[in-house]
């Protein structure tokens, strides 16, 4: 019995769109656009702090730590696991109220499970 396997599409790699030119960081000479990375380190050394901090820049676009520069806002979603959520917020809340940002106006969002 005859079986009919759907054929690949397939193009040869020079036909492929090219991708529209894009800023390569995501948060200026810190965090690449199409970079992956870890906050790792010691129990108790702001890991949790930075985290936020990244995320309020980059949902804002406002300068991450003060100092580097976030071309463009952007949707962040956060998970704080070892973090209460009423702990999440006052953090969130006191970053924002420190650059002057209204929380409710920010694409940040925390994964609560």
């Amino acid at each position: 019995m005859a079986v009919n396997r759907p054929t690949l599409s397939v193009l040869q790699a020079a036909a492929l769109e090219p991708a529209p030119p894009e800023p390569p960081w995501l948060i200026e000479s810190l965090w690449m656009r199409t970079g992956v990375g870890l906050i790792g380190g010691a129990p108790k050394v702001c890991k949790s702090w930075l985290g936020l901090d990244l995320a309020v820049s980059l949902a804002s676009a406002s300068a991450c730590l003060g100092r580097f520069r976030v071309p463009s806002p952007a949707p962040v979603l956060v998970y704080l696991a070892e973090d209460a959520l009423p702990a999440v917020r006052a953090r969130i809340e006191a970053l924002c109220a420190h650059r002057q940002l209204d929380l409710g106006t920010l694409a940040l969002f925390v994964i609560d499970t």
